[in-house]
């Protein structure tokens, strides 16, 4: 994916016999580069009046680009280590799509982390959060992660960390 700024670099070394610096404006970088995998979600959850979430069932696309690069394994982060956040959702059916177009593939920035998956579920809990007519922060709290429970990927949660977080 940087192939063609090295060579342009490394071109103009060998020509000018010299270390070649070659810096690109951000929006020309992002083109040739790519950038984070942009995302939509298609979703359905069920909550309480109370704003508890009882489930979530759909789908996350992610718009991969011309290559996969690292788009399986990333998909697999995204709804694997991360789609939950710090919520315990009892059912969840969620799946994923890496969908190539005619664009730069995008890859990580700065390497793999979470936050498609994580956008993706606070999106969920606003809306919720709206529909239920409740402020987002008492939704977020309501279902926080608690000592004893299980994640979708069968991790037991063994402390009430992520309510000290928030508070």
């Amino acid at each position: 994916r940087s192939v063609p700024t090295a060579v342009l670099a490394a071109c103009a070394a060998a020509l000018t016999q010299a270390p070649v610096s070659l810096v690109l404006p951000l929006n020309e970088n992002m083109d040739s580069l790519g950038s984070r995998r942009p995302h939509k979600f298609e979703y359905v959850i069920g909550a309480t009046k109370d704003g508890v979430l009882t489930a979530v069932t759909g789908a996350t696309y992610a718009l991969q680009g011309w290559t996969s690069d690292m788009g399986l394994l990333a998909m697999a982060m995204d709804l694997n280590g991360a789609i939950d956040g710090p919520f315990n959702v009892p059912n969840w059916d969620v799946t994923g799509r890496c969908c190539r177009t005619t664009t730069p593939s995008n890859t990580f920035c700065r390497g793999p982390i979470h936050l498609p998956g994580h956008l993706l579920i606070e999106a969920a809990v606003e809306a919720v959060a709206a529909a239920v007519e409740l402020p987002p922060a008492l939704v977020r709290a309501r279902n926080l992660y608690r000592a004893g429970d299980v994640t979708p990927t069968g991790q037991l949660i063994d402390s009430d960390n992520m309510a000290r977080c928030v508070d």
